[in-house]
């Protein structure tokens, strides 16, 4: 039945996302906007709060823009906001504001079917400053060279991995590691440096952001200025290997 105003679709996604879901969820989307209206609500509630995830966000984004309609997130959860701004994404993935009662339609699409009249869930998250957390460079002896916090336990995070890391200035990882399966991706915060990835070396400056697959080892050499990093990941115990000597070789 048509109404007054904006008219408003919603519709959710369901995580994990990969690269390879980029295009079908575009196109399926897009199918969707050209008989919906010019405000579009996307539940990612479920999505995991990484660089793929922003970056179909953004595409579907575009995508809606050029259609006349505006994405807008809901119930996004703090982490994946976090890896919005970080992306300097901010201003192209706005947050939903309270949608008014009666006034739009609204459908389900995605990876996961929502069921359509349940009510709102209550509100999910979890908040720990990463200055609080455990420094396992102090523990594990090799302090002098960097810090390494991992707060997935105090987050209550099960498949996802993070860690925040510092390498200090002129220095560079205590040791390189690599995954047997799990992928990771890499964001300069802040400083400069030398990211070493098995015989290649590539330089990296802040809001740079790397993915590096399975098998590759991997490690940071700091600038003069030091860098700080935020890194996420499949968690997957068991699945990494350290290199005592990559830096050495």
């Amino acid at each position: 039945m048509p109404t007054s105003g904006p008219h408003e679709v919603a519709f959710a996604i369901r995580g994990p996302i990969t690269h390879a879901d980029l295009p079908g969820l575009c196109d399926r989307v897009c199918a969707l906007l050209r008989t919906s209206g010019d405000v579009v609500a996307c539940d990612v509630a479920s999505v995991d709060p990484d660089a793929v995830t922003v970056d179909a966000l953004a595409r579907l984004q575009l995508a809606a823009r050029r259609l006349g309609c505006e994405v807008r997130l809901q119930n996004a959860s703090a982490a994946l906001l976090e890896v919005v701004e970080l992306m300097g994404l901010t201003h192209v993935l706005a947050e939903r504001t309270p949608r008014p009662q009666g006034v739009f339609g609204s459908q389900t699409l995605g990876f996961g079917r929502a069921s359509a009249g349940n009510p709102p869930a209550m509100t999910d998250f979890t908040l720990k400053n990463l200055g609080d957390v455990e420094d396992m460079a102090v523990q594990g002896g090799f302090s002098e060279s960097q810090e390494a916090r991992f707060p997935g336990t105090d987050l209550g995070l099960d498949t996802l991995g993070v860690s925040y890391q510092i390498v200090k200035p002129g220095k560079h990882h205590a040791f390189g590691h690599r995954h047997e399966q799990a992928v990771e991706v890499y964001i300069v915060l802040s400083g400069s440096g030398v990211f070493h990835l098995d015989d290649d070396e590539v330089e990296v400056e802040r809001l740079d952001a790397i993915r590096v697959g399975p098998k590759v080892t991997r490690g940071f050499e700091a600038g003069s200025d030091g860098l700080e990093l935020l890194v996420f990941g499949e968690r997957m115990p068991g699945d990494a290997e350290i290199v005592e000597a990559f830096f050495d070789e």
